[in-house]
């Protein structure tokens, strides 16, 4: 048999940030495929409003980028096991947590409307509050935007109120950016152990 001579260190070390590109990257890029006819990823793309969909997709992609190669390049020192399985319960409470609050803020920040016969909606920022004025008095938010302003995002925006939708979009870009970076450190942290636990594995043969 021939001896297959290890990496070199540094060989080793491009290696893996090239792994932790490859894993966080195609993570925040997944909404993308509501674009093809592939079952569920429709409905991930809808939920984003799609005056921030140019934002948060690119931007998560980017920032998830950073925060592999910047994991993936701290592995380059020795941890034990119980440090490893400490540092991928944090990432998984933050990963919860920033979760619950995009929810909250979707909820009150964004308005879904139904369209097709309630087989599909549309969702747009509108803020925290439904103002009482014409030409929508007395009509639900989903309501205003499906009958008095034509779906039309400059409407929406100039009867929400420009300071309230810029502040709600803001709100929920950074929490879905900072979800996504902290389910690919989630996931990173989760190969590493995964990784340290084979070769203690292999190791003990």
């Amino acid at each position: 048999m021939t001896n297959v001579s290890p990496l070199p260190s540094r060989a080793k070390r491009w290696t893996r940030l090239l792994i932790g590109l490859s894993v966080s990257v195609p993570i925040a890029l997944a909404p993308l495929l509501g674009k093809l006819p592939i079952p569920l990823f429709p409905s991930l793309l809808a939920l984003i409003p799609p005056s921030i969909r140019g934002v948060v997709i690119p931007v998560s992609a980017a920032a998830m980028s950073i925060v592999g190669i910047a994991s993936e390049a701290s592995l380059g020192t020795r941890r034990g096991r119980l440090y490893k399985e400490k540092m991928l319960r944090r990432a998984l409470v933050y990963c919860a947590t920033l979760l619950a609050c995009f929810l909250v803020a979707y909820s009150l920040l964004v308005t879904r409307v139904e369209i097709l016969g309630g087989h599909q909606f549309v969702a747009f920022v509108t803020g925290w509050s439904l103002p009482s004025k014409p030409p929508c008095t007395g009509l639900s938010s989903a309501e205003c935007i499906a009958s008095c302003l034509t779906f039309r995002e400059s409407s929406i925006v100039s009867y929400f109120g420009q300071f309230e939708v810029a502040v709600s979009t803001i709100i929920l870009e950074a929490l879905y950016c900072s979800f996504f970076c902290t389910l690919g450190l989630a996931v990173l942290r989760l190969l590493e152990l995964t990784e340290s636990h084979r070769g203690q594995s292999g190791s003990l043969r």
